[in-house]
């Protein structure tokens, strides 16, 4: 029993809860920390505006629009659990340009001196992979046949940092990592606030993602109202036509 608790305990990763809030007025607009701007008429529905923010169309379409860094995850291992590390690196990967063989293995950073740093990962025992390591200095752009890109030292950069992980990740990788995880709830039966929720072991890159998906949502909505605007003059327009 002491040994499973001691595993348990070695295994356990900590979970973490963010929320944002959306007001919803009866006149059919909504406002968010950022601003409010008036929804189409399709969403003025809440459980279609709840059904729309769990959507994998709107996930794909905020995914399109993070930025590069969130293309790279980095982390660390040991026997018993993997560590996210998306804030909080000594050195950060600006990526360039990615060919389809990056994607394929899981990187090392290691600390070589205060200039540069060393990246490779280990090759396969049978030899049929065969090993990769590459020098980066600081700053400075680094090419080969799987990527291009410029390894940065961060605010949080330290000599001899331990090394750490890292993978190149695809948009359905991240659609992937987002998908089904945005929960959307009223306050309570009588509140027009909207509690959109999130949960998971990596609370900055949820927070990052939730407040671009909270303005894919408002773009959403605007090409919505817009398309309407559209019809009416064009129906408008036509009924001049017929009077004419």
């Amino acid at each position: 029993c002491l040994g499973i608790a001691y595993i348990q305990n070695k295994s356990w990763v900590p979970s973490y809860s963010i929320q944002s809030m959306m007001m919803l007025e009866p006149r059919g607009t909504e406002s968010i920390v950022s601003g409010s701007v008036p929804i189409g008429t399709v969403l003025r529905n809440t459980k279609n505006q709840q059904i729309v923010l769990g959507s994998r169309g709107l996930v794909e379409r905020t995914v399109k629009k993070l930025p590069k860094r969130m293309y790279v995850d980095y982390f660390t291992e040991s026997r018993f659990k993997r560590i996210n590390h998306y804030s909080g690196t000594p050195v950060e990967i600006e990526i360039i340009d990615l060919k389809p063989a990056a994607y394929q293995h899981t990187y090392t950073i290691a600390y070589e001196d205060e200039t540069k740093c060393r990246i490779f990962y280990e090759g396969s025992e049978d030899e049929t992979l065969p090993s990769f390591s590459i020098i980066a200095p600081y700053n400075q752009e680094v090419s080969c046949d799987k990527f291009t890109i410029i390894a940065k030292k961060t605010n949080n950069y330290v000599p001899n940092y331990t090394d750490m992980n890292f993978n190149f990740l695809t948009e359905d990788n991240l659609i992937g990592i987002f998908l089904g995880r945005v929960n959307s709830s009223m306050l309570d039966e009588e509140s027009s606030a909207l509690v959109i929720s999130m949960g998971g072991a990596v609370p900055y890159r949820d927070i990052d993602f939730m407040d671009s998906l909270l303005v894919s949502f408002q773009e959403f909505n605007l090409y919505l109202k817009n398309s309407q605007a559209d019809l009416t003059i064009d129906f408008l327009g036509k009924q001049l036509n017929i009077i004419k």
